[in-house]
């Protein structure tokens, strides 16, 4: 895989087993080790990822790549898309997903993350979804 070898590693896969979940993890972390931007997003198009794409967000931003990261944020399910906002450091992306869920945690996860530069527009949003949360 780090020798960008695909065809020889999906072989290995296959011959030995590999489970889904452990292949698709070794192969995006080398992808992204490698810089090969390209063939990751072929490969999370190949098929629906057994990991999800939480994953691919993360690993893209450990490469300090947020360009890439942002790709694949629309594929991560929803549960997880405040957490895939968050590590790309779009609190007001976060905030809308948290307020689409109605989920108390996560629009206070994402209030935590705000700062004294924070657009005060993003934090009256999230404290408005509080307060009507708590209404009901």
């Amino acid at each position: 895989l780090f020798r960008s070898d695909h065809k020889k590693a999906d072989q290995l896969y296959r011959d030995f087993k590999i489970p889904d979940k452990m292949f698709w993890w070794l192969k995006i972390s080398a992808l992204a080790e490698s810089l090969d931007w390209d063939e990751m997003e072929k490969f999370a198009k190949s098929k629906k990822s057994p990991i999800g794409y939480l994953p691919f967000v993360e690993i893209c931003v450990k490469r300090q790549n947020r360009f890439e990261a942002k790709k694949y944020v629309s594929r991560v399910n929803p549960e997880q898309r405040v957490k895939a906002f968050l590590l790309l450091g779009d609190l007001e992306q976060a905030a809308e997903s948290a307020i689409e869920h109605k989920n108390e945690t996560e629009l206070n996860l994402v209030l935590s993350k705000c700062t004294a530069s924070t657009d005060p527009n993003v934090v009256d949003k999230i404290n408005r979804a509080k307060a009507q949360a708590l209404k009901k």
